[in-house]
């Protein structure tokens, strides 16, 4: 993939203090580099954030399980340390999913607990119905994972998100995820001085964010949506 087409990191501390110490690993699926934190030994338990974080969210997991686990948290495309296209057609549901598939069979992880939060609940199921012999259980943090009938209407900013150039406005321009949603989810409000300016390294330009953006415009409403067959065939496998 040429360079000029990917967003390129160059953000040159990631260590974020005492609360963030992983070495980073990756690996490569058509093209884009995967970020992925991969920490302790035994039985694996792989972690999967949503929109619009990254797996710094599961830091406090990570420190805990890791005593007797094998922990994997990887940053979806798009966000944290991975690539980030810059073609938001790339952004798709199946996509993500053969993301996360080429990562768990290449570190050859079974018996897999799997933690889910946001949308890497669809993601994460989506593996998971493809290849349950690998899935010992499922954590689930507020995921979902199902179509919505056609006609429905969304949360109104997520509406907004998906109208062409509004959306770009809004959510790239603006950062409005990281600056609108992410406060209202971080429940101790003194430490948001500590915490934003970690959640807003990964996206700190406009084109660093097409994956905050892309994910909204991924909500399969009606089954023309590009995404529908793949959200489809998770719901009825689940």
């Amino acid at each position: 993939m040429a360079i000029d087409k990917v967003w390129q990191d160059a953000t040159p501390d990631w260590t974020f203090g005492s609360s963030w110490p992983y070495a980073p690993h990756f690996c490569e699926h058509e093209g884009v580099r995967l970020h992925y934190v991969d920490e302790g030994a035994g039985e694996p338990v792989m972690m999967l954030h949503g929109n619009s974080t990254w797996s710094y969210v599961y830091r406090n997991f990570i420190a805990s399980l890791s005593a007797n686990r094998r922990c994997v948290v990887p940053d979806h495309m798009g966000f944290g340390r991975s690539d980030k296209p810059l073609d938001e057609g790339r952004y798709k549901l199946t996509s993500h999913v053969k993301n996360l598939t080429t990562l768990l069979l290449a570190l050859d992880l079974r018996d897999t607990t799997l933690i889910m939060q946001g949308w890497g609940g669809p993601i994460g199921f989506g593996f998971a119905t493809e290849h349950p012999e690998r899935i010992k259980r499922l954590v689930i943090l507020k995921p979902w994972a199902f179509l919505y009938p056609e006609g429905t209407k969304l949360h109104g900013l997520l509406e907004l998100f998906c109208q062409p150039h509004v959306g770009e406005a809004m959510v790239q321009a603006l950062n409005l995820f990281v600056e609108g949603y992410l406060p209202g989810g971080i429940y101790h409000k003194e430490r948001l001085p500590e915490l934003m300016p970690v959640y807003r390294a990964p996206f700190p330009d406009y084109n660093s964010r097409i994956g905050t953006l892309a994910f909204p415009r991924d909500i399969p409403v009606g089954d023309k949506h590009p995404s529908a067959p793949t959200m489809r065939g998770i719901e009825e496998n689940l």
